[in-house]
């Protein structure tokens, strides 16, 4: 047992302590930083990017909706009111101009942007599990597939799994890509600029 603990210091306290295992010295690898790291991030902020995107298409679409449909039917309120001056003279002439200017102060009103939401969170990267960050990268591989029904499936099997442990599971891009993908709306193709 004597001959163990001396080799152990020895392999401790020899010349070749303080390098790792590819022969530089510890004080390099801290000064460098970690090239899966840097790719990670790399990855994880296209991902956003995209994400944001599709949020962003999302809510454009809503607005574009509700502004037709009040625009339509302001519209055709001003017209029948237009059509009715012929009949009822002045009063339903001021009525269309009312009409008008409504119908102008509602479309205005409901395509408005919303509050803005405070910055996401981020977690904590140094806090995250290899399995968290694993996961990460899945749900980023599968947001490439998700417009096919199978692989909708599969982001949405891999996103219940992250939403379900701590790090992630406040994290609001999982659960915006959630609802996303929930609502069945259509996800634009997610690639990475080469």
């Amino acid at each position: 047992m004597h001959a163990l603990e001396a080799a152990e210091r020895r392999a401790r306290d020899g010349p070749l302590a303080g390098t790792l295992a590819n022969g530089q010295p510890e004080s390099w690898a801290l000064s460098r930083p970690d090239p899966l790291q840097l790719a990670f991030e790399a990855d994880l902020a296209a991902w956003l990017a995209w994400l944001k995107a599709i949020l962003y298409v999302q809510a454009d679409e809503r607005a574009m909706r509700r502004m037709e449909f009040v625009c339509a039917l302001g519209w055709t309120a001003v017209t029948l009111m237009a059509l009715a001056s012929l009949l009822l003279g002045v009063m339903a002439l001021a009525l269309s101009l009312a009409l008008l200017a409504l119908t102008l102060a509602l479309a205005y009103a409901v395509t408005a942007p919303g509050p803005l939401r405070e910055q996401d969170t981020w977690p904590e990267w140094s806090s995250l599990r290899p399995t968290q960050r694993a996961c990460l990268v899945r749900i980023i591989n599968l947001s490439r597939v998700a417009a096919r029904p199978a692989g909708a499936q599969l982001l949405l099997s891999e996103l219940e799994a992250a939403l379900a442990e701590e790090p992630l599971k406040d994290w609001p891009p999982l659960r915006e890509l959630r609802a996303v993908v929930q609502s069945g709306s259509a996800l634009v193709q997610f690639e990475l600029e080469p």
